[in-house]
């Protein structure tokens, strides 16, 4: 059997179970392309500050606010799925699209091309008809309709045969 990784000992008994962790050369590898990728991008990232018009201090705080931001959303679409749903944390994510292109025509002046169009409409109409589907759910299970109504009420030995 070939070994792979690394390889925890199970404890109690003996044998090739309880041979401590050794790397193999893949893990090692790994590790080189992941620290190699973070010098790089920490270059990139320092050569970018740099030439920020606002200054470097801006451009560092500028970088970790957002990062703090994205967190907070994940959180906070991770809260909607556990209270909510999937499927409403998974509309609002989506309703974030037409939010960004509307800001970034309004702010940055960006030209309103078709496609933008088409995703905000696409957007809003999945975000409107899951609303609207909600709504009509509530109405329906608090007013049952008279059908069900009576097949709840009646015992099954006083209903009518077809």
């Amino acid at each position: 059997m070939e070994k792979r990784g690394y390889e925890a000992p199970l404890g109690g008994g003996g044998g090739e179970a309880a041979e401590t962790c050794k790397p193999s050369p893949k893990g090692k590898f790994g590790w080189f392309v992941v620290c190699g990728r973070f010098g790089l991008l920490v270059g990139a990232i320092s050569r970018e500050a740099r030439n920020f018009k606002l200054g470097e201090p801006i451009y560092y705080l500028v970088l970790i606010s957002t990062a703090v931001l994205w967190q907070l959303s994940l959180l906070g679409l991770n809260g909607v799925i556990f209270c909510g749903s999937s499927l409403l944390s998974g509309i609002l994510s989506a309703l974030s699209i037409p939010i960004v292109e509307v800001l970034g025509v309004v702010f940055y002046h960006e030209k309103f091309q078709p496609t933008k169009g088409i995703s905000l409409v696409i957007s809003l109409w999945g975000f409107v008809s899951y609303f609207y589907g909600e709504i009509r759910a509530s109405k329906k299970a608090s007013n049952p309709e008279p059908l069900e109504a009576e097949l709840v009420q009646k015992p099954i030995s006083e209903m009518e045969t077809v």
